[in-house]
């Protein structure tokens, strides 16, 4: 949760936000949880929209730069961490949420598809083009 959270915020105090938030909306809505589809993807579901509720609240005050500037003060001794997390807001923010929720959420493109209510296919696709763009930008 807190990946993807991050993927979309891009920094720790609005990401942790984010999910005090979902998991006050998960407290109060868990009587409408359908027990028959999956629990983590509705958890997921939530956090996705918690984090792109926040970010269009604080959407004025959120600066790329600052993100950089971050990112390079908690890895700075990690030159490739730093390389792909400036790549990954090159991107789309559809395309970003495909990557994380794949490389380091681990769900299967299925799960991916329901949670972002898109085809497996469109997914699948989304997916190769994202990374082969990664790829390119890592190689500027």
């Amino acid at each position: 949760m807190y990946a993807l959270t991050y993927s979309i915020l891009g920094n720790r105090e609005d990401a942790e936000d984010a999910l005090q938030e979902s998991f006050l909306k998960i407290q109060h809505h868990i009587s409408d949880y359908d027990s028959t589809k999956n629990g983590y993807n509705w958890v997921l579901k939530i956090s996705k929209n918690s984090a792109i509720d926040l970010l269009r609240k604080r959407r004025e005050k959120l600066n790329i730069d600052d993100f950089k500037d971050e990112i390079r003060a908690d890895t700075s001794s990690i030159d490739d961490k730093v390389a792909i997390d400036e790549a990954l807001w090159k991107l789309d923010e559809t395309d970003r949420q495909i990557v994380v929720l794949k490389v380091f959420s681990r769900l299967k493109f299925r799960e991916i598809a329901e949670m972002m209510e898109l085809s497996v296919d469109a997914i699948e696709k989304r997916y190769q083009r994202t990374l082969k763009k990664l790829k390119e930008l890592l190689s500027e």
